[in-house]
């Protein structure tokens, strides 16, 4: 499984039907599962992962194995 890794800043912790999702350098939103609860909205960050289809939000999100918080 190929692993993916994002930079950029965490702006939503989602809902019931949207799951959290980071703001990429490139611009574009990323979905992502498994942010820890000591990042908060507004943190840059980079994670590391695999895409999975979720069943607690809706459509395809990063599964986050690997985190790290940045100097804003």
């Amino acid at each position: 499984m190929n692993s993916t890794e994002i930079t950029g800043v965490y702006v939503s912790r989602g809902n019931a039907v949207d799951c959290p999702q980071i703001r990429g350098d490139d611009g574009q939103l990323h979905s992502v599962i498994g942010v820890s609860s000591d990042i908060a909205i507004g943190d840059r960050i980079r994670v590391s992962g695999h895409y999975a289809v979720s069943t607690r939000c809706r459509g395809q999100a990063l599964v986050v194995e690997e985190q790290q918080k940045l100097q804003k």
